[in-house]
């Protein structure tokens, strides 16, 4: 276990660029049959269970930002956050927006965030999708815990710092590349999103969003006809992610990138309405 400080977990999260990160408080009200410590391996060796009633990543887990885009935002959620009772202890979620075996076939998953704090829908991503499906998060997406052993949370005086015990998983993807089997989990339990996911993660790749707009017009039509407006709003917060993503990668290359097709601004307009 390392001594680290808020700064430190930063530069430890800096490393993966374009990951969602989130976290989980572990305390000492929510482990009647175990330690925290327990709880904390457990998690570590066999990912974060979703709670009964609880089924969604955000019913579980405090949306914290994208690396690269919420730092600031991700570092001041990092010492502010505490759950329950006891000393700070945050288990840190961390998910790539995009996965790949080692055929190169990828699947996109994109970042779980909700305006709303502990929201309970289950299609806010599709990462949500496939862990709510899963009932868990894979330990893959499990960087670490870190532990405010001095009890220094809500003592402490402007510009002073925290240091935590940390923690790192051996088991974190580090990176979009994942075995085979965590592949193919992840590709089963999205189930019938799988094809937009896939061509999700194709768009990212070539910067060309046509194929996904194909799949939404036809889901979102279906959505319209059977009143199905939670499909609508997924199919909103999924394409803007992919949007946001192809812009931040062709402006790293100096491409001045703004996506006005005609979809995007249909899906948008329909939203302001």
């Amino acid at each position: 276990m390392d001594k680290v400080i808020n700064a430190d977990l930063m530069r430890i999260l800096d490393q993966y660029k374009g990951f969602g990160i989130g976290l989980h408080g572990v305390g000492t009200d929510r482990t009647k049959l175990a330690t925290v410590e327990e709880t904390l391996e457990a998690i570590m060796q066999n990912g974060l269970k979703l709670g009964a009633g609880y089924g969604s990543i955000n019913g579980n887990v405090f949306s914290a930002g994208i690396v690269g885009k919420d730092n600031d935002e991700i570092s001041r959620k990092l010492t502010d956050y505490a759950w329950g009772n006891g000393k700070q202890t945050n288990v840190i979620v961390a998910y790539p927006a995009v996965i790949e075996n080692q055929y190169g076939e990828k699947l996109y998953l994109g970042f779980t965030e909700s305006p709303h704090g502990y929201d309970q829908d289950t299609k806010c991503s599709m990462m949500d999708v496939a862990c709510a499906e899963l009932g868990y998060i894979p330990k893959e997406f499990i960087l670490g815990y870190y532990i405010d052993s001095d009890n220094r949370y809500g003592r402490m005086n402007p510009g002073e710092e925290v240091t935590y015990d940390f923690e790192e998983n051996p088991d974190f993807c580090k990176g979009s590349l994942v075995s085979d089997e965590l592949f193919r989990k992840m590709g089963d339990a999205l189930r019938y999103s799988k094809q937009l996911s896939t061509a999700c993660a194709k768009a990212i790749d070539t910067s060309d969003v046509t194929e996904v707009a194909g799949i939404m017009e036809k889901e979102i039509r279906f959505a319209k006809l059977f009143n199905m407006p939670d499909t609508i709003e997924f199919m909103r917060r999924t394409f803007k992610d992919v949007s946001d993503r192809i812009m931040d990668k062709e402006r790293e290359k100096g491409v001045e990138f703004t996506d006005n097709s005609e979809f995007r601004n249909q899906l948008f307009e329909d939203e302001a309405r």
